[in-house]
């Protein structure tokens, strides 16, 4: 037997095969706001919020960013707008 067959042999003999199931989500995305039920999940998604608005306001505020990335922040800031609103 070369040493790594018996390095492999007393490895499996101290190892065990622990039981488990696979389980299905029907549902596995959760909705936009479902999580926000919870009080303090909202208020700190909410801040989250509120901070990634003002490093958005800041960075369009910057001269270094180009026209092309300021339009593409826009864009962003537009998508995520009209995704929050109820439907």
């Amino acid at each position: 037997m070369s040493t790594s067959t018996r390095t492999d042999a007393s490895r499996s003999a101290t190892q065990r095969i622990l039981p488990c199931r696979v389980f299905f989500d029907k549902h596995p995305h959760a909705l936009q706001g479902a999580s926000v039920a919870h009080n303090r999940l909202g208020a700190v998604l909410m801040q989250i919020q509120a901070d990634q608005r003002e490093r958005d306001r800041q960075r369009l505020a910057s001269p270094s960013l180009t026209l092309r990335q300021k339009e593409r922040i826009r864009a962003a800031q537009q998508r995520a707008s009209a995704s929050a609103l109820p439907s």
